[in-house]
Parts: C-alpha cells; structure tokens; sequence
C-alpha cells in the first residue's frame, strides 16, 4: 500500500494539470488581494480601503483567502482530472495488472487528492498573507485564527471528499466537474430558497449554514469575534460530509470490483 501511495503522489507532482491548476489559484489570489475581493461586500470593502477605515490586514486576507466560488471550482477541476485520468486512459488496468486491488487503489488515490488539496489551501493562504502584509500591514494574530484556519482545512477536506467520490464513480472528467460545480450551485440556491421560505412561515429553520459554501464563508471572518458554536458546527458537519462520500465512494469501487 505504500509504494501505491507513492507512486499516486509521483503521478500528482508530474501531472501538469494540477500545476496549471494551482497557477490559476494563485493568480486569482493575487488578484484577490490587489483589488480587494476577499469580503462579502466588495464595495463596502473597497470603501474602506480608500476612506482607510478598518483595512484588511495580512491575517484577515489569508483567512479570508479560500472563501469564493473559485477555489472550491479549481479543486474540484484538479480532483476530477486527476481521479479519472487512468480511467480515461485506461491505465487503470496496469496498476490492477501489479496486483492492487481497487480498494487499495481507491484509498491511494484519495491520499493524494488530499495531499494536492492541502498544497493548494497552503499556497492560497501564503500567497494571501505574504501580499496583504506587504501592502497592509500583518495584523494582530491571535490564537482564534488557527482555530479558525483548522475548521477550514477540515471543510476543505470534506470538499475534496466530495468530488473525489464522484469522480470515482463516474470516472468522466467532464461529467464529475460538471456535476460538482453545478450541483454545488443548485443545492446552494434551493437551501437559501428554503431558508426563506421557513422565514416567510416563521419557522425557526436554517438550513443554508450546513452546507460547504456556508461554512466556508462562516469561517473567513473574525470580524464578529470567535463563535466556538459554529466551528463545532462546521467541523462535525465536515466530519460527516466526509465520512459519508468517502464510504459511498469506497461501496462502489467494491461494487465494480466483483
């Protein structure tokens, strides 16, 4: 199991994709940070950057770094490309020729995408930090940025998870984009539909804050201090995004493999 392991992680350093991948990460970042689109409200933000009042610092801009629809976009792109590639090309077949089971392959695999996810959110974060000091000043780090930069990685992880598991399964690089992007879209759209439908019924139920995007938004910003509820939140709600489609990932690889 480890030389598979190594020989997937081979594969992922010398896959050209994942670098042009990563180069279109940074670049958005960079531009991210120069015009300051890290906020919710740009235009707010944008204000306050001319008038000088509350200016994002090094710290908040790296925080903030992996909220927007384009990284979870360009994981989704790498994973998809990189899960199906021996499935397009059929090479899948040689690794089962060395005696690995696609369990085995399976689990390899995913190893990877994780290893490629984290290079990706480290890079968005350096990149983030190391621009915004440069131009605003680092901030005053505490402790509750790591924490907050812990329930990230997690929901992070469980979006790897996600479109790995229907990478997988599909096993198209185009239908598993396609899928994850506008799929995430819909249920985003159709939970803050239902959010205000229950509100329009005064209903006490939000569903929006459980989904990825929430999560990762609630997770950008200490600007309304450290809510402990809602990492705990966010992290169990990752924990069972995972556990949930890596299981449904792994039943049926053990599926094709009878």
């Amino acid at each position: 199991m480890a030389s598979l392991i190594r020989f997937e992680l081979h594969k992922l350093f010398r896959q050209k994709s994942f670098y042009v991948c990563l180069s279109i990460l940074l670049a958005l970042t960079i531009l991210n940070v120069l015009i300051g689109n890290q906020s919710p409200n740009t235009i707010v933000l944008l204000i306050q950057i001319m008038t000088n009042q509350n200016n994002p610092t090094g710290i908040d801009l790296a925080l903030s770094s992996v909220n927007n629809s384009y990284f979870t976009t360009v994981i989704g792109i790498f994973v998809a490309l990189f899960v199906c590639d021996d499935y397009s090309f059929h090479t899948i077949k040689n690794v089962i020729a060395r005696g690995f089971t696609r369990t085995q392959i399976y689990f390899a695999k995913f190893i990877a995408c994780l290893v490629g996810a984290l290079i990706a959110y480290c890079s968005a974060i350096i990149v983030s930090f190391g621009l915004g000091s440069a131009i605003y000043g680092v901030g005053n780090i505490t402790g509750d940025y790591f924490l907050m930069f812990a329930t990230q990685i997690a929901v992070c992880f469980a979006v790897t998870v996600i479109v790995f598991s229907l990478s997988i399964t599909l096993k198209s690089k185009a239908g598993s984009i396609v899928l994850f992007v506008l799929g995430s879209t819909f249920i985003d759209l159709a939970l803050s539909l239902a959010d205000i439908f229950f509100q329009s019924k005064e209903i006490d139920l939000s569903l929006s804050p459980y989904w990825i995007t929430r999560m990762l938004a609630d997770t950008s910003t200490l600007v309304n201090g450290l809510d402990g509820k809602r990492l705990a939140i966010c992290l169990v709600c990752a924990a069972v995004y995972s556990a949930v489609f890596l299981t449904l990932g792994w039943v049926f690889t053990r599926k094709s493999e009878r």
